[in-house]
Formats: C-alpha cells, structure tokens, sequence
C-alpha cells in the first residue's frame, strides 16, 4: 500500500496554531492552557528514558516548556523551577513541584508538559 498526500508538495505537511483556544477560558494574568505530550520512548504513561530526540530534549522529563516572550512577560527565566497549580475552583488543591522552566517555541499564553 503505497501512501498519496493530497498536498501541492505530495508530503505530509504539519502546522502549529498560532494559539489553543478552550470553551470557557478565559485568559487571565498566569493563566496558560496546558498540554500534555508524550515522546519516542513512552509507552502510555511509562517512562523509559530522559531523551526526547524529536524535541532536542535531554535528562528529565520534570520540565515545562513555555515561550520565550510569555516567561519574559512572567519574570520567569529559563531552568527556574516552579509549581504549577490548577485554578478550577472545585475545593481540591492541585499542585505538582520541581518542574523545571524550559524556553520552547509555543503558541503563546500555552505550556507543555510530559505529565498527563
């Protein structure tokens, strides 16, 4: 079976939104849309290695990647470590610890992390 990309360059062509939008959210100071990613060695939720070759990405995977301009804004700097906390005000705290703060290329007002 012989793969056909409708495309004018007959390849596969991949996009990144130049923002993520949610029902209901609103943006806010310190409020970013999280996404979860996964990397070539996690099966599921398992980790098996710190190196994420498709992102150039080295010996942990306790990391949250942000844009440049969106942690200049924030006072934040790159290798910083920080808390990220939830604001569902639902009663529960939920918090994880000792990520660390890595400049990426996002869609601004966006984070990411490997954690689902």
């Amino acid at each position: 079976h012989e793969r056909v990309w409708k495309t004018p360059e007959g390849k596969a062509v991949f996009t990144t939104p130049g923002a993520l939008n949610s029902v209901g959210f609103q943006d806010a100071p310190g409020r970013y849309r999280l996404i979860t990613m996964r990397s070539n060695d996690q099966f599921n939720t398992t980790i098996y290695g710190y190196s994420d070759r498709l992102r150039g990405l080295e010996g942990s995977r306790d990391i949250v990647l942000m844009c440049p301009e969106d942690m200049a804004e924030a006072g934040l700097t790159d290798g910083q470590t920080i808390t990220l906390v939830t604001d569902v005000a639902d009663g529960h705290d939920r918090r994880l610890t000792g990520l660390t703060l890595t400049a990426y290329q996002l869609p601004r007002g966006t984070i990411a992390g490997y954690y689902p």
